[in-house]
This record gives structure tokens, sequence and C-alpha cells, in this order.
């Protein structure tokens, strides 16, 4: 979110060019200078970057995340058919901790929420599937 200079932009410099401000500002809220990250999922993958536009919004987004009280969602197409409806993953993925490579657990509960013909999938199915991570483990869904 931070450059170390030399005239390069970052994500904390584009937002403001990015982001329009509030339309409306609650009562007893403010309006932020310039939109704030608030908290970057998948940031391995460049995934979703969650931004404030107020300072209530900043502290509650920040609060929640900080509690744990976020239920994170994803949905995926795979290629070809998933031989069960609905299910969990439990098996464990590579986690480097100050560069040993250690097993760590991870669990994910999944559904496929449809199915559909295609000519390009090698099996001629490509399947819509929601994933719910439980346990927040980096690669965890790939």
């Amino acid at each position: 979110t931070y450059s170390s200079g030399g005239g390069r932009a970052n994500l904390r410099s584009c937002l403001p060019f990015a982001l329009r401000p509030p339309a409306r500002v609650g009562e007893g809220d403010q309006a932020l200078h310039r939109p704030q990250p608030v908290h970057r999922l998948d940031k391995a993958t460049s995934g979703l970057v969650l931004c404030a536009k107020t300072k209530q919004a900043a502290v509650r987004a920040a609060a929640a995340f900080a509690e744990r009280r976020v239920k994170k969602r994803y949905a995926a197409v795979l290629l070809g058919p998933v031989h069960s409806r609905n299910g969990i993953v439990d098996a464990p993925v590579p986690c480097k901790n100050r560069g040993v490579a250690k097993l760590r657990a991870a669990r994910t509960i999944y559904r496929v929420a449809a199915t559909a013909a295609s000519l390009k999938a090698p099996d001629g199915i490509l399947s819509l599937v929601e994933f719910a991570p439980k346990t927040g483990r980096t690669h965890q869904l790939r």
C-alpha cells in the first residue's frame, strides 16, 4: 500500500483518483480527506482491498477484522465436475515460517452452486463452487 518513494504510484496515492468522496455522511461522522485502505484480502494474489470513505467506516471495519467477525466467501469456476455437491476439505497446506516449511491445518467448506456444459472444459463441464474458509490459511483455496 505504500511505496519507498521515487515518484512511483502506490495503492494509497491512487485511491483518491479511483474513489469519489461519499455522497452523504451520517451524523457524528466525518468524511476522510482521502479513502483509507482498511484491509487487504489475499495480498499475495492481488486480491481485494477494502477501503473506507468515512472515519466511522474505517474504525468499524478495522474492528470487525481484528475481532474476526468478518465471514469470507469466495466463488470459483472449476474445470470439470465436482464429485460431491458439498463438503469439507480438511487438508494441511504448506506454510513458511522464517524460511522453514511446515504443514498447517486448513479447513474449507464448499458447495457446488451450478454446473454448465462447456465445449472447452476437459470433461465438458464447468462447476461454479462457493467456498467458505474456516481457518484463514494462506493458499488453502487453491
